[in-house]
């Protein structure tokens, strides 16, 4: 096998090196708990024009609206898609909330 002295890789076993670990990119930002329109539409499957044509339906179903400021809460989004799945509970209402609040502290 002729080699490509000018390529960028070596495609011959010969002169890879596999006892030398790969050295992992250095990466000092935390992953984004933020998403774009174009990560939500990724995660639920769909495009981005699909996101924008059916925006106003999905947050009328309970999905959490966009923040101004950051884009999307992923873990508000993760929270949603597992409630509408029966993986989670639905979240209390207030005088609910407020009433098991009552009871656990012994207050009738």
């Amino acid at each position: 096998m002729p080699l490509d002295y000018h390529s960028d890789t070596l495609s011959d076993p010969v002169f890879s090196d596999a006892s030398v670990p790969a050295r992992k990119p250095r990466n000092t930002r935390p992953p984004s708990r933020f998403w774009t329109d174009e990560e939500l539409a990724s995660r639920l499957g769909k495009s981005p024009t699909w996101l924008r044509q059916n925006r106003r339906y999905l947050e009328s179903q309970g999905m959490p609206r966009r923040d101004e400021l950051f884009g999307y809460d992923s873990v508000a989004i993760e929270h949603w898609l597992d409630v509408r799945a029966g993986l989670r509970e639905p979240p209390l209402e207030d005088e609910t909330q407020k009433a098991l609040e009552l009871i656990r502290a012994g207050k009738p």
